[in-house]
């Protein structure tokens, strides 16, 4: 089983720390993990970050191992947008993802992140340029019970969508990143071989 690259973009208040740890172990399933800090309250524009995230996806692409994005809640805003714009990111996972503007009280969180709202705007451009076979590569894994991101907010039709077993939004991803890393990688490599076959 070859090692793919993934590099995980969180959502608001950080906790990257945290991340790190709850990301140990994906090396047993041949997955080495980056966590992205893309710090979305430090007051910078959405372009910086977006900036920053391609010069990393750039570094880890160089190597020739696949790529994949997984952004959780607010970052899978990022995520989606850099696989548009990147033709060496394989596939993109978002967890709990916030994906739908028409949910987002712009004038509030503008207040808390005026990056994040800008790259849910810009988001809204990306999803009417994803083609079919784009959507292949994207797997959307939402919980149960989520009020923070509800099903409306996080929904991306005509991808691949899974239900984690676990209710509300913060339990919802810590279940993904502790007990998701085999289903991420099967799921993924499930998707290089029908690609293969065709």
């Amino acid at each position: 089983m070859p090692t793919i690259n993934a590099i995980i973009i969180p959502g608001l208040g950080g906790r990257y720390p945290l991340y790190e740890r709850a990301l140990w172990h994906w090396h047993k399933y041949k997955i080495a993990t980056t966590v992205f800090y893309i710090n979305w309250e430090d007051g910078e524009d959405y372009e910086s970050k977006a900036d920053a995230l391609s010069q990393l996806i750039d570094h880890l692409s160089r190597s020739g191992t696949p790529l994949i994005l997984i952004g959780v809640s607010a970052g899978a805003s990022a995520a989606l947008n850099a696989y548009v714009t990147h033709k060496q990111v394989n596939a993109v996972v978002t967890v709990c993802g916030f994906t739908n503007i028409e949910y987002l009280d712009q004038i509030q969180m503008n207040r808390r992140s005026p990056a994040f709202v800008q790259s849910v705007q810009r988001l809204s451009s990306t999803l009417t340029k994803l083609t079919s076979e784009d959507k292949k590569h994207i797997l959307s894994m939402t919980a149960y019970a989520d009020r923070t991101v509800n099903n409306k907010a996080s929904y991306l039709p005509g991808v691949t969508s899974r239900k984690i077993l676990a209710a509300g939004h913060i339990i919802g991803i810590t279940s993904a990143l502790l007990f998701y890393g085999r289903f991420i990688r099967k799921w993924f490599d499930e998707l290089a071989k029908e690609e293969v076959s065709n």
